[in-house]
């Protein structure tokens, strides 16, 4: 019995009682037998009294008849194309957890049990496994047969239409989300059923709502004409597709960025944005119309808690990644973890429950319970971690809180009205949808931005590295060119020294021996050779001193090939002018390198020519040396510890290295950058 029956079956007790003077044994009798029609006759009858009660009294006992009254009330009736207030203003409902018959629900209506909803907003009653009665009269006041449609918008819920027809209700038709479009009495993502009414013609629907996944008792409804409900679906439709059109071309972007830059969290938006993809579409039913019918009755026994659960498993995987949460709060971090994969856990138990104990009022309400819980404490926790990111001034905590403050209003309003704790402002189309599309569309541009920047910082990590490479490179050629000078000196010096201490020793001894003269000529000559390959070593060794301009050291070093080297025929060809500079690692790398090269070219090529050339022209300097040897295999033998050694320079000076050798003859072409 509901708050206006009480208040009209006191007033009626204290009103015979006190105003009428009757004698009444017991309250209850009244209380018992009242009702709203009984409640007004008795009324009028007692009015001859009412000189019998003080001012005060009457006041006290009018204002209990006027609550009762209003609350006691019956159908509002909603006449179609005069109201346009939200249904809410006219049907009434009634919780049934004890399966009620259908007289015993009209017994109950009659009584004045129904009650009135919240108005202006969608039917909720948080987690329960109830069903829920919904009473409501229509008129048909435009003048002409319409044909109408009350659409429920529910995955989760069956619904059963009845019409009170001769004091009676008389089943019409039953549906529910989890049956395909061709299975429906009319083929759209509601829940819709259809009903007609002439030109002023009134009716008195019941519908019974059942819950079937996830318990949840919360969905929009409305009565309207089949074209202003199809006109209504075609507007939010296209306004939808907008949303997962724009969700979708996000996946694609990151989708493809991971494919080409391998980062694990474009691959965890993927996966983040599909499943908030899969929630919109169970939440807004557009999976009715996307999913194949042979697929959709499994498909639809899945809990959408599901989808949110797993969305947020990898959106907090994201965010870990995004703002190097590990580097920067590892305890934090490690306790993050540890409640993101007890959400997980928590998604698979309510993938189970869609199936498995769909029947059980405790496991439900454990799995709702915790997978509810998880989510605001993952969600708070991330909140928390945002601001002492922020606090401690560390950039990414601030762009990712910029991009997670759309996500975590919609996140909270779903939560509330889940719970029927509270209801947020709803911007249309959705809170929820809002702000996923918002935030991944935020956090994709801070990706990139975020990738910008670490391209810059590895770009100039690897700067740094090359300029410390060059250092050691510089000193590494400092201390090798010192080794080579002491080496040098030391073989010119002492080696050289003793060699010529030897042959004269060498001719002592011969004078006074019995050798042959023609001999003692042949040993002396070997002697003197052995002097001239250690003073030929020598200056191979030594490194070039720049005491004159690069080119005279050239045309120098050419001059001794020439001079030294029988059977073969040097070349030199040259732009480059006695007043021309370059820097003295330039000078000495290229010197080294046509020694190394024409060293080369005189041990294995068998050349009879070798030609150099040196041209200095648009910032660069080029070096060409080649001969008309016998070549070699450049894929084989271009890894010698010589042609290394070239290499090695040239990527020392930032050049270019070329080599090209055949039966013919082999060419080597260095270009060194001047600026």
């Amino acid at each position: 019995m509901n708050f206006g029956n009480i208040a009209v079956d006191y007033f009626l007790y204290f009103f015979i009682k006190n105003v009428c003077k009757f004698e009444v044994r017991s309250k209850f009798s009244i209380l018992q037998t009242s009702s709203y029609n009984t409640s007004l006759e008795v009324f009028f009858l007692g009015k001859k009294s009412l000189n019998l009660l003080m001012t005060r009294n009457l006041y006290l006992l009018f204002a209990f008849f006027f609550i009762g009254f209003v609350n006691a009330s019956p159908l509002k009736t909603y006449v179609y194309n005069n109201d346009y207030h939200h249904l809410s203003h006219y049907y009434q409902y009634i919780e049934d957890c004890n399966s009620f018959s259908l007289s015993e629900v009209l017994q109950n209506f009659k009584a004045g049990k129904f009650q009135h909803p919240e108005p202006e907003k969608a039917f909720s009653s948080g987690i329960s496994t109830c069903s829920y009665w919904l009473a409501v009269a229509v008129k048909n006041g435009s003048g002409i047969n319409q044909k109408m449609l009350w659409s429920f918008y529910n995955n989760a819920l069956s619904f059963s239409l009845y019409e009170f027809k001769n004091n009676k209700l008389v089943f019409l038709d039953q549906a529910s989300m989890h049956e395909d479009l061709d299975a429906r009495a009319y083929p759209v993502r509601s829940i819709s059923f259809p009903f007609y009414l002439d030109a002023d013609q009134s009716k008195i629907l019941f519908v019974k709502v059942t819950p079937t996944v996830n318990k949840n008792i919360y969905f929009p409804t409305g009565i309207k004409t089949v074209e202003e409900f199809l006109t209504f679906e075609l507007e939010f439709s296209y306004l939808m597709g907008k949303y997962f059109g724009i969700l979708l071309l996000i996946v694609f972007i990151n989708l493809c960025l991971f494919v080409i830059l391998r980062r694990r969290i474009y691959l965890y938006n993927v996966f983040y944005i599909f499943f908030v993809v899969l929630f919109q579409l169970s939440d807004f039913h557009f999976d009715s119309l996307e999913i194949p019918n042979a697929f959709f009755t499994f498909w639809s026994f899945i809990n959408k808690d599901f989808y949110i659960a797993v969305s947020i498993f990898f959106y907090v995987k994201v965010f870990q990644i995004f703002v190097e949460f590990p580097k920067n709060f590892p305890k934090l971090n490690l306790i993050l973890n540890y409640l993101n994969y007890t959400l997980l856990l928590s998604a698979v138990l309510v993938f189970v429950n869609s199936f498995v104990f769909r029947q059980s009022y405790y496991f439900i309400q454990f799995v709702n319970v915790l997978i509810n819980s998880m989510i605001y404490v993952i969600v708070g926790f991330m909140m928390v971690s945002v601001i002492i990111g922020i606090r401690f001034k560390i950039k990414f905590f601030l762009l990712f809180g910029l991009s997670f403050v759309f996500l975590f209003y919609g996140f909270l309003g779903y939560l509330l009205n889940t719970l029927n704790l509270a209801s947020l402002p709803i911007f249309r189309p959705g809170n929820l949808i809002n702000g996923a599309v918002i935030e991944v569309s935020f956090l994709t541009i801070f990706f990139i931005y975020k990738f910008k920047l670490d391209k810059e910082k590895a770009a100039s990590k690897i700067i740094s590295e090359i300029r410390k490479n060059d250092d050691l490179s510089k000193k590494m050629l400092t201390i090798e060119s010192k080794e080579q000078e002491r080496l040098a000196r030391n073989i010119h010096d002492e080696i050289g020294s003793d060699i010529t201490g030897l042959r004269l020793q060498l001719e002592n001894h011969l004078l006074e021996s019995n050798i042959p003269l023609l001999q003692q000529e042949h040993i002396l000559e070997n002697v003197k050779a052995l002097y001239e390959k250690v003073r030929d070593l020598s200056y191979f060794m030594k490194p070039t001193e720049f005491n004159v301009n690069f080119i005279d050291t050239v045309e120098n070093q050419v001059s001794f090939y020439r001079k030294n080297v029988k059977n073969v025929e040097f070349e030199l060809f040259t732009n480059v002018s006695d007043s021309d500079v370059f820097l003295p690692e330039i000078q000495t790398q290229l010197t080294r390198i046509i020694k190394e090269a024409c060293t080369n070219a005189l041990k294995h090529s068998m050349a009879s020519k070798i030609s150099i050339q040196l041209i200095s022209e648009n910032g660069s300097l080029l070096l060409m040396i080649e001969d008309n040897g016998i070549g070699f295999n450049t894929e084989k033998e271009f890894k010698s510890s010589g042609l290394e050694n070239m290499k090695s320079r040239v990527a020392f000076l930032k050049g270019i290295i070329t080599l090209e050798s055949n039966k013919k003859g082999t060419s080597i072409i260095i270009e060194i950058p001047l600026i």
